[in-house]
């Protein structure tokens, strides 16, 4: 697939629920940017896309519940 100057600064990736997201470079950045001050270790890229992974899932999975409820 051609990525376009809108998709230039963003890896497209399929989660294990199939659906495919965009994680910005500049997310990222700034994740790592926090976790690294938080921590007080250093971080690479993927350190960052995971953390950014488990926290949108931790707040899908509220939102699954909520709908239980």
């Amino acid at each position: 697939m051609k990525k376009t100057r809108r998709d230039a600064g963003r890896q497209v990736e399929a989660n294990q629920f199939g659906r495919t997201r965009a994680v910005d470079n500049a997310l990222l950045d700034r994740t790592v940017q926090l976790f690294e001050a938080r921590t007080g270790r250093s971080l690479s890229k993927e350190d960052a896309r995971q953390i950014v992974e488990n926290v949108s899932g931790f707040f899908r999975i509220l939102a699954e519940w909520q709908k239980m409820d």
